[in-house]
């Protein structure tokens, strides 16, 4: 087992402002547009004025319970918070004369992320090698904006304030939802809401491998001599392999060489996927693996985070899944936001 923990700070994280925006308090009868420091329109500044915090404990897990069963997993817990989101959508302010009000929690704020993955022999159900893999993650934050450009910077920034329980949920500039109520048109002295307030669903994902390998033809007396007797072939009583075979003790979770699930969690190659090894070793020329792979084997939804648009008639619908691994990146074959049940059947010949 292991446990750690580390918290980072980051400074002078990018952000965009636009320094011509209309000057706050310069909207009158006479100048209904605000007046903007220098004549035209918006000159937007890139620049390094933006933080970052994060801190994160973690606890990661691997055991082989018996020669048939091991299992590896890992825990952890996450606080992000930043008063930018970097060069996208998140990183324009909601006043770019004053950026006091967008310290809140990061677009990647996910509190709990866990995930468990195994590997069990059976040699008395036709040899079958199972590995599951699940994951599973706490919701992520979203931006609730009111869908108005009420300090006419050309930005849909603009966040609303709290409108209390008793608001009148009949008025077109109050919007009463489970976030919440909200007042589109905030009024001087209200509380704006923070950055990212809105929270989105969490995500879980089951996947499961079922492979088996088939040795067949005998290796030639002599050249298995060699083999054993070559610089770095295990000796006797060690980790003994066939022909560019699986190891004797079964696949590794981390299966290598085609594997699908590439970008799962911490980015390693071929996470549970499809071109690993499975079965036990065999002294054969060749030896062939076939698997299943049954990828979102339980068909649960995730859902990508929702619309935070408190104008738009979709506001907390989320329009997309959060992707084919339960949010921690797409699946090889097809679109990476199918999160739908898949199953792929893989055969892989070692000689």
């Amino acid at each position: 087992m292991s446990v750690g923990a580390y918290a980072i700070r980051i400074l002078h994280v990018i952000r965009v402002r636009d320094i011509n925006a209309p000057i706050p308090g310069t909207f009158t009868a006479a100048t209904p547009n605000g007046i903007r420091p220098n004549a035209g329109g918006e000159i937007n500044q890139f620049e390094g004025t933006g933080r970052y915090h994060q801190e994160q404990v973690f606890v990661g897990f691997n055991s082989r319970l018996n020669p048939q069963f091991s299992v590896s997993g890992s825990y952890v817990w996450s606080m992000s918070k930043n008063d930018t989101d970097g060069q996208g959508s998140g990183a324009f302010p909601m006043n770019s004369y004053d950026t006091s009000t967008e310290w809140g929690r990061g677009g990647n704020d996910v509190r709990h992320r866990f995930s468990v993955f195994g590997t069990y022999n059976n040699p008395k159900l036709w040899k079958l090698t199972f590995s599951p893999f699940v994951v599973a993650s706490s919701a992520p934050p979203f931006n609730i904006t009111t869908g108005i450009d009420s300090n006419l910077d050309r930005q849909y920034a603009d966040r609303p304030s709290f409108a209390g329980a008793t608001a009148n949920c009949a008025s077109p500039f109050i919007k009463c939802t489970r976030f919440g109520n909200f007042n589109l048109l905030p009024l001087p002295g209200e509380t704006i809401i923070p950055r990212n307030y809105g929270k989105a669903t969490g995500s879980f994902t089951a996947n499961l491998r079922i492979s088996r390998s088939f040795g067949f033809g005998d290796v030639h007396k002599a050249s298995a001599a060699t083999q054993k007797s070559a610089p770095g072939t295990p000796t006797a009583g060690g980790d003994k392999r066939g022909a560019g075979g699986p190891s004797a003790r079964g696949p590794a979770i981390m299966a290598g060489g085609g594997g699908e699930m590439r970008g799962g969690p911490g980015g390693g190659g071929g996470m549970m996927g499809m071109g690993g090894g499975g079965g036990a070793a065999s002294e054969k020329k060749y030896n062939l693996t076939v698997s299943l792979f049954f990828q979102n084997i339980l068909n649960n939804v995730n859902y990508a985070a929702p619309i935070g648009n408190l104008s738009s008639p979709q506001f907390g619908q989320p329009q997309s899944v959060a992707g084919s691994f339960g949010g921690f990146g797409g699946g090889g074959g097809g679109s990476a936001n199918a999160g739908n049940r898949r199953i792929y059947l893989n055969m892989r010949l070692n000689f």
